[in-house]
C-alpha cells in the first residue's frame, strides 16, 4: 500500500511539474527518443523529477555559500536526490541544473553580472558546467554528446545574453548509430540458418593421367603456376577418366617416370633432354603458345 501511495505521489508531482514548467515539458518530450539507449538507471519520468529536485538542491546550496563551487560540481549527492544516476544521466543532469540555476537569476536570458555577488556566483557555476560539458564531449564514450548553442552580446559590459538549446548528437567518434528497424532486419538475416553448400565435384580428366601431370608440371616449370603444394591441390581438383582419385604421390611418380624416358633427335640420336609422355604434342604446342603470348604481354 505504501509503495502505491509513493508511486501516486510521484505521478502527481510529475504531472504538475510538466504543467508548471515549459522547460521540463519540452525536455521530457525531446528526451523520449533517447530513453531506451541511455536512461537506464531511471525511468525518464524519474529522471525529470530528480532534475527538478537537484535544481532546488544546488540553487540553495549556492545561495547559502557554505561550500565552494568546485565541491558543488564534483559531489554526486547534490544531483542524486531521489535515486542513483548512471554516468550519462549525471552528465545531462549537471548541465540542466546549471542552466536552470542561471535563468533563475537571469529572467528572459538576461543577467546583470555586476549587480549581485550571488548572481556572479551562479553565473560562474553555470559557465564552469558549460566548460566541463564541452571537455567531456571530447573524451566521453556515451552514444550521444550534449550539443549546447551559445550566444553572447558584449555590447554592454554589464550585460551578458545567453541562449541554450539542449540537444543530444550522435557521438560518431565512438559509435555508429544504426536505425532500429535496419538493425532488426540485419539481425534477422544473420539469424537465418545458412543454406547447405552445394558439393563441389572434382574435374574428370578424360585423357591419360600422365598428360595431366605433364600439363601441370610444364605450367609450373615455365612460371605460369607458383605453388609448392600443387600436387596436393590437384589431388582435390581432379579425378581420372574412370572417376577415381589421383593421389599427390601418383602425380609425382608419373612426372618421374615420363622424365626418365630417353628422348631422341631427328637423326635418331639420344639427347640429354628430360623425357615426355608419348602423346605430349598437343600439350607441348599449348605451352609454346602460352609462352609466346606472355612475351607479347610483357
Amino acid at each position: 500500500m505504501e509503495d502505491k501511495i509513493k508511486e501516486f505521489e510521484k505521478e502527481w508531482k510529475f504531472e504538475n511539474l510538466l504543467k508548471e514548467s515549459t522547460y521540463f515539458r519540452n525536455l521530457y518530450g525531446y528526451l523520449l527518443q533517447f530513453s531506451d539507449n541511455e536512461f537506464t538507471n531511471n525511468s525518464l519520468k524519474n529522471f525529470i523529477i530528480n532534475c527538478s529536485n537537484a535544481c532546488t538542491s544546488v540553487f540553495w546550496e549556492l545561495a547559502k555559500g557554505a561550500t565552494t563551487i568546485d565541491n558543488i560540481i564534483e559531489q554526486r549527492s547534490y544531483y542524486e536526490i531521489d535515486t542513483k544516476l548512471n554516468d550519462f544521466e549525471l552528465y545531462c543532469t549537471k548541465l540542466i541544473v546549471g542552466y536552470l540555476s542561471f535563468i533563475r537569476v537571469a529572467p528572459d536570458d538576461f543577467c546583470n553580472v555586476v549587480e549581485k555577488d550571488f548572481t556572479n556566483k551562479v553565473v560562474s557555476f553555470f559557465h564552469r558546467i558549460l566548460n566541463i560539458t564541452k571537455r567531456q564531449n571530447q573524451v566521453c564514450d556515451f552514444k550521444y554528446i550534449i550539443d549546447v548553442e551559445e550566444y553572447y552580446d558584449n555590447n554592454n559590459d554589464n550585460i551578458i545574453k545567453f541562449k541554450s538549446n539542449f540537444k543530444l548528437k550522435p557521438n560518431t567518434d565512438q559509435y555508429v548509430i544504426v536505425d532500429k528497424r535496419e538493425f532488426a532486419e540485419i539481425k534477422n538475416r544473420l539469424n537465418q540458418p545458412t543454406p547447405p553448400q552445394k558439393e563441389i565435384k572434382p574435374i574428370k580428366w578424360l585423357k591419360n593421367s600422365n598428360l595431366l601431370a605433364y600439363l601441370i608440371n610444364e605450367l609450373k616449370t615455365f612460371g605460369f603456376i607458383d605453388e609448392d603444394s600443387i600436387w596436393a591441390i590437384c589431388e582435390q581438383l581432379f579425378v581420372d577418366k574412370k572417376g577415381l582419385p589421383i593421389k599427390a604421390q601418383t602425380f609425382t611418380s608419373m612426372v618421374k617416370n615420363y622424365e626418365a624416358i630417353t628422348m631422341y633427335d631427328e637423326k635418331g640420336n639420344p639427347t640429354t633432354q628430360k623425357g615426355k609422355p608419348k602423346t605430349h604434342t598437343e600439350i607441348t604446342e599449348l605451352i609454346k603458345t602460352l609462352k609466346a603470348l606472355s612475351k607479347e604481354i610483357e
